[in-house]
């Protein structure tokens, strides 16, 4: 086959960055019209906005930046240690005497729940966490499972009478070894956070309850009055679960599906699906509107 200088032809774009947005805001507006966007992305979002603030996931972002920016390891690894101590402190294992179960954060909420008892009990944890790295360390017990990398305990560990899973106390150990400093900041903020929104009426749990449970604000609130989570013949009740439920729900459903314009980029796109190429400032490709790539010009 003899070769050409032809050009080849250019692939006429069909679609611009206008033409995007344009579709996008079309999308938003049909979902509202079929009281999808509402009921579907403002109620579950909302609960799950609520829940993150109980799993404390911005504060193990925060003190993971913080703490590997002084030790310089990964924050990855920081963040998913923290994440593993708040989720652990919130499984509920421990069987009380009523008969329920609670988690290892509730049953110490005593340790937690005003400032001198927080300052006294921080420094016993402290202790504690040493005594039990020193502990493996001493007895070389510190083996591996496979699957999971946990390090395994020659026996049972409690705290204040409460035995301890294994994944906590990895996490406990490894960040302890590593940055102590940044963990017991992080476990400070954490059980002051958990003070407040664990405290008798919150105003955290009416709104996540406002989400969790279904029916109007007067059924809501005549609910949270029969499990203890709102004072009894609250008159303004009903109109707060009300306010919350529309706020709540228009804020994440918001944060979810705000559109953000076209990014400008300085290297030529190539589409996954079609293979089109092109250099412009739109990351969708203008044929099949599939996600693109980018390559150096």
């Amino acid at each position: 086959m003899k070769p050409t200088n032809q050009k080849k032809r250019k692939i006429r774009r069909n679609f611009t960055v206008a033409d995007v947005n344009r579709e996008a805001r079309e999308r938003e507006a049909f979902l509202k019209e079929a009281g999808l966007r509402d009921s579907i992305n403002g109620g579950e979002a909302a609960y799950e906005d609520l829940t993150n603030v109980e799993l404390c996931g911005d504060l193990a972002g925060k003190f993971a930046r913080e703490s590997a920016r002084k030790t310089g390891d990964a924050i990855g690894d920081v963040r998913d240690n923290y994440g593993r101590m708040v989720i652990e402190l919130l499984a509920e294992r421990y069987t009380q005497t009523d008969g329920k179960r609670y988690s290892l954060g509730a049953v110490l909420r005593g340790k937690y729940e005003s400032d001198s008892a927080l300052k006294k009990f921080l420094p016993k944890f402290a202790k504690w966490i040493d005594e039990y790295v020193s502990d493996c360390v001493s007895e070389h017990s510190f083996g591996f499972n496979p699957l999971y990398r946990q390090i395994v305990p020659s026996h049972t560990w409690t705290l204040c009478g409460h035995s301890v899973s294994r994944e906590l106390l990895t996490a406990l150990a490894k960040e302890y070894v590593r940055h102590r400093v940044g963990l017991m900041g992080f476990l400070l903020a954490v059980f002051k956070r958990w003070r407040k929104l664990f405290a008798p009426y919150s105003a955290w749990r009416v709104r996540l309850l406002a989400q969790q449970i279904t029916g109007t604000s007067d059924e809501v609130a005549a609910a949270m009055e029969t499990i203890g989570a709102a004072k009894r013949n609250s008159r303004s009740l009903g109109d707060r679960i009300r306010q919350n439920r529309s706020r709540d729900q228009r804020a994440a459903a918001k944060r979810r599906v705000e559109i953000h314009p076209a990014t400008e980029l300085k290297h030529w796109l190539e589409c996954p699906s079609c293979g089109s190429k092109w250099t412009d400032r739109i990351s969708i490709c203008p044929h099949c509107k599939v996600a693109t790539r980018k390559k150096s010009l």
